[in-house]
């Protein structure tokens, strides 16, 4: 009778033990199994009955870990594929909002970028379905996505997603091309084109730590006409900053894209044509470098601060800085306290100080875009004509042709594409990709090898250049010595 009282209390015991998520025994209930084992007067069958209970518990705690660990994988596998095709591979950016994936398109066997925001922050700080809304409406897909939505029954928050073989791609210049936008799981994503290289990257990548003036002027037409664009849907970006310029990859990486709609806001009713109310007081929003005054005064944005963020931008890639950057708040770096001295260095210094030593063009337009009232529409026709002109007074100063003006950044094109391509190989680590990257890999290794030869036949140049002008300077040399020889001689 004790036998059997000893093996049920064993078996209330070993039944009573705590698990972990992993299927594994807590340590508590371990140490009881043993002292049971180890007490005096405990009797072999209750031995053996115990250890057999003990190894056929380890066997099952076995398999209840390696089953709970291959469903985290299957987990995490489906969490990475969104509606089977987009496929999250490495994660390249990261901001206060959200984190930015490289993804495969399987469709279309094409690179794109996937934005995400949790759920949770979503309602109070809904920045991807702002962007979402923007880019609805700069790509002219308002009217599909609102019979999508109709259709197929969805909200604001959940959009069509399943219809990604419908969108088009109207591929209009200097905005990327939208590929989908939805829930999954837990995070709200929008999947993008994949763009090359920031304007603060390249800044950093040339040697100078400056433009040239005709890259500026370049990059000038360029961003105007971008934010003419948006403001012509209505939109403010209210954020300007050499991270949300990109330029672009491939046959178009000399177009300038404008990125990161997520702080944007209509100043105008489409419908009524009611510009928003002049407002004081208002908290500011965007990057306190390159924000206009009227926004640090705490006045409501128009389209007016867009163009004065974009000229600090000008003024900073000509000089390489700025005169407020690296001011510092007081003790425990107090951003209010931090703004508000920016703000009285960009009052106290005027534009002709701010541009000195620059050309003209850039005060004027800096004098123009200040001097603009809060619902004036400013010419951007004007704006991108002072810019024009210098250009033209470039080529004729220089007697250069149209095409061989470019970007700093464009004589150094080929390191760039080089460090590109082997960034995306090592982010296409899949196993379903691995065709793909292998023939990516043998077309890169002999693009490298191109690369290779053209820099060996360029040092072979070079040095045979100065063999050719050893040559000719020990030629003219030993000229030199023979015409001193023969004066000599007739003296």
């Amino acid at each position: 009778m004790r036998n059997e009282d000893d093996k049920r209390q064993l078996s209330v015991k070993l039944s009573d033990t705590s698990l972990n998520k992993y299927g594994e025994p807590v340590r508590s209930s371990k140490r009881l199994i043993q002292t049971q084992v180890n007490q005096p007067g405990t009797k072999l069958v209750v031995k053996k009955t115990v250890k057999r209970t003990i190894r056929n518990y380890s066997e099952k705690m076995r398999t209840t870990i390696k089953e709970n660990i291959a469903q985290d994988e299957k987990e995490k596998l489906r969490r990475s594929i969104i509606c089977d095709n987009f496929v999250l591979m490495k994660e390249i950016g990261k901001g206060t909002f959200g984190t930015i994936f490289l993804t495969y398109n399987l469709r279309e066997n094409l690179e794109v970028a996937t934005k995400t925001e949790l759920k949770k922050g979503f309602k109070s700080n809904p920045q991807l379905k702002m962007e979402f809304l923007v880019l609805k409406s700069i790509l002219n897909l308002n009217a599909l996505f609102n019979t999508l939505a109709v259709s197929k029954g969805f909200s604001d928050y959940t959009p069509d997603f399943t219809g990604f073989k419908r969108i088009p791609h109207p591929d209009i210049q200097g905005f990327p091309n939208f590929y989908g936008y939805g829930l999954h799981y837990d995070r709200f994503y929008l999947i993008l084109q994949l763009l090359g290289p920031n304007l603060s990257n390249l800044f950093n990548f040339c040697s100078k730590n400056t433009f040239s003036v005709t890259t500026v002027c370049l990059m000038a037409l360029q961003m105007i006409a971008r934010i003419e664009y948006l403001h012509k849907h209505y939109y403010l970006h209210r954020d300007i900053k050499p991270e949300n310029f990109l330029m672009g990859s491939g046959d178009k990486s000399n177009i300038i894209y404008l990125i990161d709609f997520g702080l944007c806001k209509k100043y105008k009713d489409p419908n009524t044509g009611q510009h928003i109310p002049y407002r004081e007081n208002r908290i500011l929003t965007g990057t306190a470098r390159y924000v206009s005054i009227n926004t640090h005064m705490g006045v409501e944005q128009s389209r007016r601060d867009d163009l004065e963020s974009i000229g600090y931008l000008f003024i900073y890639f000509l000089k390489g800085t700025l005169p407020w950057v690296g001011i510092k708040g007081n003790k425990g770096n107090n951003n209010a306290d931090k703004n508000m001295k920016i703000a009285e260095k960009k009052l106290q210094l005027p534009t002709e100080i701010l541009c000195y030593g620059l050309p003209e063009e850039f005060s004027i337009y800096l004098h123009y875009v200040k001097n603009l009232r809060f619902e004036d529409r400013p010419d951007y026709d004007f704006l991108k004509g002072l810019f024009v002109k210098r250009l033209n007074l470039i080529i004729t100063l220089n007697e250069l042709k149209r095409d061989q003006i470019n970007f700093d950044w464009s004589l150094q094109t080929k390191t760039i594409k080089k460090a590109d391509s082997s960034f995306k190989i090592d982010a296409l680590l899949s196993k379903k990709l691995q065709t793909a990257t292998s023939l990516r890999m043998l077309k890169i290794n002999s693009k490298d090898k191109i690369i290779e030869e053209i820099e060996q036949q360029s040092v072979l140049t070079s040095v045979a250049n100065l063999s050719n002008r050893s040559k000719k300077s020990e030629d003219f040399e030993k000229n030199k010595k023979s015409v001193n020889f023969s004066k000599n001689t007739s003296n």
